[in-house]
C-alpha cells in the first residue's frame, strides 16, 4: 500500500522570523505561521484565510530569518507532523503542524513595506486567476 504525507502551500508569513538553536549540535530552527488564502468566499463575501503552524530546520531557517520578514510571499513543501502534550489543566491537548522541507522565496523583505512587490510573472505560476493573496 502507497502512503503519502506531502503538503504544498503558497501564503504570507505572519511576522518576522526568530530562529532558536537546539540540542547539543546547536540546530537551527524557527517556527512561523503562514496564511493561506482559501479559494472562494464566505457568505458576507470575504476571502478567508488559514493560518498553518509551520516548523524548519537547519540553514533553512536561518535563510528565512535573513531574508523574509512580516508579510513575505513564501511557496513551502513539507509534511504534517501531529503530536499532542499535557497542558496546564491536566487536558491532552494534540497538534499538527507542517515540517517544512523546502522553502522559495517569492518576495523579499522590503516586500512588507512596500519597497518592493513580488514579480507578477512568478506569482502567476503559483496562483489561480481571481486570488487574492492575503
Amino acid at each position: 500500500m502507497i502512503q503519502l504525507n506531502q503538503v504544498a502551500c503558497v501564503g504570507r508569513t505572519t511576522k518576522d522570523l526568530e530562529v532558536r538553536y537546539v540540542g547539543e549540535k546547536q540546530q537551527p530552527v524557527a517556527r512561523f505561521t503562514l496564511a493561506v488564502n482559501r479559494h472562494f468566499k464566505n457568505n458576507q463575501g470575504m476571502i478567508e484565510a488559514d493560518f498553518l503552524t509551520c516548523t524548519i530546520w537547519g540553514k533553512a531557517a536561518e535563510n528565512m530569518q535573513k531574508y523574509c520578514g512580516k508579510g513575505s510571499l513564501v511557496s513551502i513543501t513539507g509534511r504534517l507532523q501531529s503530536s499532542s502534550y499535557i497542558n496546564k489543566q491536566e487536558e491532552r491537548v494534540y497538534t499538527t503542524e507542517i515540517i517544512v522541507t523546502d522553502v522559495r522565496f517569492l518576495s523579499s523583505k522590503k516586500t512588507a513595506t512596500g519597497a518592493l512587490l513580488p514579480d507578477a510573472e512568478l506569482l502567476s505560476h503559483f496562483t489561480a486567476p481571481g486570488d487574492v493573496l492575503v
